[in-house]
């Protein structure tokens, strides 16, 4: 568990069954929770740091996935901000799969 995380947030990350990624601002991967590793195939000590254009998006969609992060950042949120979303994503071994994914902006 990374710094990030405090001893109250921890719990949260180790829901069972959800995979939970937090990036900073700068969008690097900062934890990287046990069903994340599971859904995704990486070990969390291979994708932090990472953007998670480059560990879990698709190629095709990794500039939009910037864009759109890029975006969000600059207005804090944006239409698609704390909302469930269905979004195509990358396993560890190429092959791609929908994923149900909320993104949040946080302070």
């Amino acid at each position: 568990m990374s710094a990030v995380v405090g001893a109250q947030q921890a719990p949260v990350l180790n829901v069972p069954g959800t995979a939970i990624i937090i990036a900073n601002p700068g969008g690097k991967i900062l934890e990287f929770n046990p069903a994340a590793e599971q859904t995704f195939g990486h070990t969390r000590q291979e994708v932090l740091g990472k953007e998670p254009a480059e560990a879990i998006v698709p190629p095709s969609l990794r500039d939009a996935h910037r864009r759109g992060l890029a975006r969000s950042l600059a207005i804090r949120g944006g239409a698609r901000h704390g909302r469930r979303v269905e979004i195509r994503a990358m396993r560890a071994d190429g092959t791609e799969f929908p994923v149900d994914g909320v993104a949040a902006v946080c302070e």
